[in-house]
């Protein structure tokens, strides 16, 4: 999370938590990043469900760059055609596809993975 990242909030005890939680952040070393995003991210997912896709869509949308495009192998023609609203709708739909098919497709990969390597020996 970067500055910039955090939105100006009407109570000022929340932004200045906020600023100090980045603040933080910035001292964890990257391993304890990943369990505090791995905990957060749980404690969304159980606490504000409905919170997660906006969230999850505003990070994703600054990656939607002409860079990142190229990328993908697309033209500088098709690139051009992608006004506001298409990159947008995109973002809607990665995310989307992310929170509702591959989240719960993994899930099941990882799980049943674990599953056969326990069944044969693997730990």
């Amino acid at each position: 999370m970067r500055e910039h990242d955090l939105q100006p909030l009407p109570d000022a005890g929340i932004a200045a938590q906020k600023m100090e939680i980045l603040k933080e952040w910035g001292r964890l070393p990257s391993e304890d990043k990943v369990r505090v995003t791995a905990v957060m991210l749980r404690r969304l997912l159980e606490e504000d469900r409905d919170s997660l896709p906006s969230v999850v869509a505003e990070s994703v949308q600054p990656l939607l760059t002409p860079d990142t495009l190229r990328q993908v192998n697309l033209s500088e023609e098709a690139i051009a055609a992608l006004n506001n609203d298409a990159l947008t709708s995109i973002v809607e739909n990665m995310t989307n596809h992310f929170l509702h098919d591959v989240f719960w497709d993994e899930l099941e990969f990882a799980a049943q993975k674990l599953l056969q390597e326990r069944a044969y020996g693997g730990e």
